[in-house]
Protein backbone atom coordinates (compact mmCIF):
# COMPACT_ATOMS: atom_id res chain seq x y z
CA UNK A 1 0.00 0.00 0.00
CA UNK A 2 3.03 2.66 0.72
CA UNK A 3 4.28 2.06 -2.66
CA UNK A 4 0.74 3.07 -4.28
CA UNK A 5 1.12 6.00 -1.92
CA UNK A 6 4.30 7.15 -2.84
CA UNK A 7 2.95 6.76 -6.83
CA UNK A 8 0.17 8.69 -6.25
CA UNK A 9 2.17 11.81 -3.94
CA UNK A 10 4.79 11.57 -7.04
CA UNK A 11 1.64 12.07 -9.67
CA UNK A 12 1.05 14.94 -8.01
CA UNK A 13 4.33 16.32 -7.40
CA UNK A 14 4.30 16.03 -11.21
CA UNK A 15 0.87 18.06 -11.76
CA UNK A 16 2.19 20.71 -9.42
CA UNK A 17 4.99 21.07 -11.69
CA UNK A 18 2.55 21.11 -14.63
CA UNK A 19 0.52 23.97 -13.17
CA UNK A 20 3.39 26.03 -12.54
CA UNK A 21 4.12 25.69 -15.96
CA UNK A 22 1.00 26.85 -17.56
CA UNK A 23 1.53 29.78 -15.21
CA UNK A 24 -2.57 28.65 -14.12
CA UNK A 25 -3.98 30.94 -17.26
CA UNK A 26 -2.30 29.41 -20.12
CA UNK A 27 -4.14 26.27 -21.79
CA UNK A 28 -3.06 23.45 -23.63
CA UNK A 29 -5.86 21.62 -24.56
CA UNK A 30 -7.32 20.09 -21.37
CA UNK A 31 -11.07 20.53 -20.54
CA UNK A 32 -12.87 21.96 -17.46
CA UNK A 33 -13.21 18.77 -15.71
CA UNK A 34 -10.04 17.55 -15.88
CA UNK A 35 -8.42 20.16 -14.43
CA UNK A 36 -10.97 20.46 -11.40
CA UNK A 37 -10.44 17.09 -11.16
CA UNK A 38 -6.33 17.88 -10.49
CA UNK A 39 -6.80 20.39 -8.24
CA UNK A 40 -9.23 18.39 -5.83
CA UNK A 41 -6.12 15.77 -6.16
CA UNK A 42 -3.44 18.64 -5.80
CA UNK A 43 -5.32 19.77 -2.62
CA UNK A 44 -4.82 16.44 -1.07
CA UNK A 45 -1.11 16.31 -0.80
CA UNK A 46 0.03 17.20 3.02
CA UNK A 47 2.13 20.20 1.45
CA UNK A 48 -0.93 21.99 0.12
CA UNK A 49 -3.29 20.90 3.14
CA UNK A 50 -5.38 24.06 4.04
CA UNK A 51 -4.36 26.22 1.14
CA UNK A 52 -6.83 27.23 -0.88
CA UNK A 53 -6.21 26.16 -4.53
CA UNK A 54 -7.11 28.65 -7.79
CA UNK A 55 -9.40 27.59 -10.05
CA UNK A 56 -8.20 27.46 -13.31
CA UNK A 57 -10.73 28.03 -16.15
CA UNK A 58 -10.25 26.05 -19.32
CA UNK A 59 -10.12 27.70 -22.47
CA UNK A 60 -10.83 24.64 -24.70
CA UNK A 61 -14.84 25.00 -25.86
CA UNK A 62 -16.82 21.94 -25.08
CA UNK A 63 -16.39 19.02 -27.02
CA UNK A 64 -13.61 20.22 -28.88
CA UNK A 65 -11.07 17.59 -27.65
CA UNK A 66 -12.64 15.04 -29.85
CA UNK A 67 -10.61 16.68 -32.50
CA UNK A 68 -7.67 17.25 -30.94
CA UNK A 69 -4.81 15.29 -29.85
CA UNK A 70 -4.53 14.43 -26.16
CA UNK A 71 -0.45 13.35 -26.59
CA UNK A 72 1.65 15.92 -24.40
CA UNK A 73 3.14 18.45 -26.48
CA UNK A 74 7.29 18.43 -26.41
CA UNK A 75 7.16 21.62 -24.10
CA UNK A 76 4.49 20.05 -22.19
CA UNK A 77 7.40 17.07 -21.99
CA UNK A 78 10.05 19.07 -20.64
CA UNK A 79 8.14 21.65 -18.28
CA UNK A 80 7.00 17.82 -16.64
CA UNK A 81 10.42 16.43 -16.21
CA UNK A 82 12.08 19.68 -14.96
CA UNK A 83 9.88 18.80 -12.29
CA UNK A 84 11.64 15.08 -11.54
CA UNK A 85 14.49 13.55 -10.52
CA UNK A 86 16.81 12.89 -13.15
CA UNK A 87 15.79 8.80 -13.42
CA UNK A 88 11.86 9.99 -13.93
CA UNK A 89 12.88 12.43 -16.56
CA UNK A 90 15.03 9.97 -18.47
CA UNK A 91 11.35 7.77 -17.90
CA UNK A 92 8.99 10.15 -19.01
CA UNK A 93 11.27 11.45 -21.77
CA UNK A 94 11.85 7.94 -23.49
CA UNK A 95 8.04 6.65 -22.85
CA UNK A 96 7.15 10.07 -25.00
CA UNK A 97 9.69 9.63 -27.23
CA UNK A 98 8.42 5.61 -27.80
CA UNK A 99 4.62 5.83 -26.70
CA UNK A 100 4.74 3.35 -24.37
CA UNK A 101 2.76 2.34 -21.35
CA UNK A 102 4.87 3.13 -17.56
CA UNK A 103 4.87 -0.52 -17.35
CA UNK A 104 6.44 -1.43 -20.85
CA UNK A 105 9.15 0.60 -19.44
CA UNK A 106 10.77 -2.14 -17.38
CA UNK A 107 10.49 -4.42 -20.70
CA UNK A 108 12.99 -2.62 -23.60
CA UNK A 109 15.42 -5.16 -24.84
CA UNK A 110 17.35 -4.67 -28.73
CA UNK A 111 15.24 -5.86 -30.97
CA UNK A 112 18.24 -8.38 -32.09
CA UNK A 113 17.94 -9.39 -28.65
CA UNK A 114 13.70 -10.40 -28.64
CA UNK A 115 11.65 -10.33 -31.43
CA UNK A 116 8.48 -8.70 -32.02
CA UNK A 117 5.54 -11.20 -31.70
CA UNK A 118 5.11 -13.17 -34.75
CA UNK A 119 1.04 -13.66 -34.68
CA UNK A 120 0.90 -10.32 -35.48
CA UNK A 121 1.36 -8.35 -39.14
CA UNK A 122 3.21 -5.10 -38.69
CA UNK A 123 4.07 -2.95 -41.00
CA UNK A 124 7.31 -2.01 -42.49
CA UNK A 125 6.39 1.50 -43.00
CA UNK A 126 5.92 2.39 -39.06
CA UNK A 127 9.63 3.63 -38.94
CA UNK A 128 10.24 5.10 -42.67
CA UNK A 129 11.80 8.24 -42.57
CA UNK A 130 12.82 7.81 -38.77
CA UNK A 131 16.19 7.87 -37.38
CA UNK A 132 16.89 5.81 -34.07
CA UNK A 133 17.77 2.46 -32.46
CA UNK A 134 15.36 -0.33 -32.88
CA UNK A 135 14.05 -2.08 -29.01
CA UNK A 136 10.79 -4.34 -28.29
CA UNK A 137 8.70 -4.00 -25.30
CA UNK A 138 6.83 -6.29 -23.84
CA UNK A 139 3.06 -4.97 -23.50
CA UNK A 140 -0.59 -5.99 -22.34
CA UNK A 141 -1.17 -9.67 -23.46
CA UNK A 142 2.44 -10.30 -23.28
CA UNK A 143 2.21 -8.74 -26.61
CA UNK A 144 6.38 -7.88 -28.00
CA UNK A 145 6.13 -5.16 -30.18
CA UNK A 146 9.06 -3.22 -31.82
CA UNK A 147 9.91 1.08 -31.00
CA UNK A 148 11.95 3.22 -32.48
CA UNK A 149 14.39 5.20 -29.80
CA UNK A 150 15.75 8.35 -30.39
CA UNK A 151 19.74 8.04 -31.00
CA UNK A 152 20.12 9.98 -28.21
CA UNK A 153 17.81 8.48 -25.54
CA UNK A 154 19.50 4.85 -26.68
CA UNK A 155 22.74 5.72 -25.82
CA UNK A 156 21.45 6.93 -22.20
CA UNK A 157 19.64 3.43 -21.67
CA UNK A 158 22.70 1.11 -22.85
CA UNK A 159 24.67 3.17 -20.08
CA UNK A 160 21.65 2.44 -17.38
CA UNK A 161 21.37 -1.11 -19.22
CA UNK A 162 21.65 -4.29 -16.57
CA UNK A 163 24.60 -6.79 -17.72
CA UNK A 164 22.22 -9.91 -16.62
CA UNK A 165 18.52 -9.04 -17.04
CA UNK A 166 17.03 -8.25 -13.87
CA UNK A 167 13.08 -9.20 -12.63
CA UNK A 168 11.07 -6.10 -11.00
CA UNK A 169 8.60 -6.51 -9.23
CA UNK A 170 6.00 -3.28 -9.66
CA UNK A 171 2.29 -3.01 -8.51
CA UNK A 172 2.70 -6.97 -7.42
CA UNK A 173 3.45 -8.01 -11.25
CA UNK A 174 6.96 -9.25 -12.35
CA UNK A 175 8.63 -7.74 -14.97
CA UNK A 176 11.74 -9.67 -16.63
Amino acid sequence: MAICKQTHIRLMVIWCGFFWCRGLSGNWGVRQQQLDIDRQALGLLPQLKGMELPRVTSELPAGELSTRTRAYTLQQIECICNTQAPNYAFSTRLAHATNVRAHELLTFRPARERPASAHRTWSKQRFLGLQGVRYTVAGKGGLVREVLVPSNLAETLEKRRYVEPAIVKDRGIKYP
